[in-house]
């Protein structure tokens, strides 16, 4: 029993300066323009210190008229400064889209052939604001995305057919911080 005393005792001061004042954590939920196309964005960022947080996020918006759903992991650089807190993010994850007879092709013998798109991955890079408004957070950011794709076809496609392709796309994002 008095090695539990003198544990706790000895470990008292670490877990009392573990408590912080300020939470570095912050959940993003905003309205986003995804290439003129509305979505909704929700990214959890978990901050380790106060100026950097890593997390996790997952978008809600479409491309060529199919439902796409990026799925990433976030990197946030901060700097706090009162109730401004201006940050730089970045981004990689899988855009999880897939578009059934996004294209067809003719084969020499007559047959057309169905071609689908699937997401391979992406890059993103960006920046942005917090601004603590009385009792709410809200935040502000853009970000610059670069998709690959891949065009699949039951059978192979011709050579000349380049299966891999980059989509460019700007996002604008307003929303709430808490």
């Amino acid at each position: 029993m008095k090695k539990l005393y003198l544990i706790l005792l000895l470990l008292g001061p670490l877990f009392a300066s573990a408590q912080r004042k300020e939470n570095f954590s912050n959940a993003y939920l905003g309205a986003m323009l995804h290439n003129s196309q509305a979505g909704i964005s929700l990214v959890n960022s978990f901050g380790f210190i106060r100026y950097a947080g890593v997390g996790a996020g997952v978008d809600v918006t479409s491309f060529c008229n199919s439902l796409l759903v990026p799925a990433y992991f976030d990197v946030r650089l901060k700097y706090p400064v009162g109730r401004f807190i201006p940050f730089a993010l970045g981004q990689f994850g899988k855009p999880l889209y897939n578009r059934e007879n996004a294209l067809t092709y003719r084969e020499e013998n007559g047959a057309v052939n169905p071609i689908k798109i699937n997401g391979r991955h992406f890059f993103g890079t960006g920046a942005g604001f917090q601004y603590r408004a009385q009792k709410v957070w809200l935040f502000a950011s853009y970000i610059r995305r670069d998709y690959k794709m891949r065009y699949e076809g039951k059978r192979d496609l011709p050579h000349s057919f380049d299966t891999q392709f980059a989509v460019n796309t700007n996002i604008f994002m307003v929303g709430f911080t808490f």
